[in-house]
Parts: C-alpha cells; sequence; structure tokens
C-alpha cells in the first residue's frame, strides 16, 4: 500500500492505489478439525476420531495425497466417524475430499450439538459420475452461541452391494468475510 504524503512528508491519509489498510483481513482461517488427513493414524485406529465400526482402515493412497481414511460399508448399512469440537460464535465450512467405489453409495456430512442436529446434507453418486466417483461436500452452518459440537461423515452402503467411501483433507473453517477497502 503505497500512502500519499504532503510536502512536510507526513501521511495525507489518501492512498495512491485506492487501496487503504482496512483492505488487509485481520483473522486467518484455522482449520478447527484435529488430523484432517488422517496423518497421525496407525492402521488401526483414527487419531482423534472417534468410530462406529471396530476396525479403522488407513493406508496411504498417493492419487488423494498420503495417508486417507477409507470406510467400507455393506449394503443398506451405515458407518460413520465423527469429531467433538468446541467452537466459537460464527460461521463455518466443513468439507473434505471423498471418493465412492460403487454406485448409488451416500455420504452424510452433518453437525449436532448435545440435542439438535444443526445442519445436515447427503451427497450421493450416479453411475455417470465417473469411477472412482469423486464427491467434494462442503456444509456451512452458523452457531449463534459458543459451544461444543460433534461433526459426523456417514458413509451409506448401495442398496444392493458393499462399497468403500475413501476420505481425506477433511476441515471445518470459520468463514471470513472480506474486510472493506477503497
Amino acid at each position: 500500500i503505497y500512502l500519499d504524503q504532503n510536502a512536510d512528508g507526513e501521511d495525507s491519509g489518501n492512498t495512491v492505489n485506492s487501496l487503504k489498510s482496512a483492505a488487509v483481513m485481520d483473522s486467518v482461517a484455522v482449520n478447527h478439525i484435529y488430523n484432517g488427513g488422517f496423518e497421525l493414524n496407525s492402521s488401526s485406529n483414527a487419531c482423534g476420531w472417534g468410530t462406529s465400526f471396530d476396525h479403522v482402515e488407513t493406508s496411504l493412497d498417493l492419487d488423494l495425497y498420503s495417508r486417507v481414511l477409507k470406510m467400507t460399508t455393506a449394503a443398506n448399512d451405515t458407518e460413520e466417524v465423527y469429531q467433538d469440537i468446541h467452537l466459537s460464535v460464527g460461521t463455518y465450512t466443513l468439507s473434505a475430499d471423498c471418493r465412492v467405489d460403487v454406485a448409488g453409495m451416500k455420504l452424510t456430512m452433518s453437525v449436532h450439538n448435545a440435542t439438535d442436529s444443526i445442519a445436515s446434507e447427503t451427497y450421493s453418486v450416479a453411475d455417470s459420475d465417473g469411477d472412482p466417483y469423486v464427491l467434494n461436500p462442503s456444509l456451512t452452518f452458523t452457531l449463534e452461541e459458543a459451544q461444543t459440537v460433534r461433526v459426523k461423515l456417514t458413509s451409506v452402503g448401495s442398496e444392493t452391494k458393499q462399497g468403500t467411501v475413501t476420505v481425506d483433507n477433511v476441515s471445518l473453517v470459520n468463514t471470513i468475510g472480506i474486510a472493506p477497502y477503497n
């Protein structure tokens, strides 16, 4: 930012390039998910994540960066991973990189507090989506008060066969608005 100076060399309050210092954002997006990339896992646990199933499979997958979580789900069944997080007032976006190996499978992203569902959305794949089927789910929600929430990713099996949802890069970030400028 170039400031305009008066004849005495003092800042005149004007900017030469039309941008004011308020154009600089005053905060940084922070990922509130612990171990969202599943890098801290062994082959049999999901460090930082609770699960609805006994055996957590994490493996190296160079197509999706490095270590990933795999939820293998039987037909008409569900599996889920979750994490409890304390959040302040604000707007947040939950997102992940996912692949599904069977058409007809679904992934539900949801956020709950102790008594209610705050936000939930189900993402599904169809035969035309490709193989493997890529999902890039994103769920935005607002909290009016600070509270502990449970973030859940639920794999929903297809009607006819077992399949696997591969999950990586889970993030929960506070949505930062654009600062005023000019």
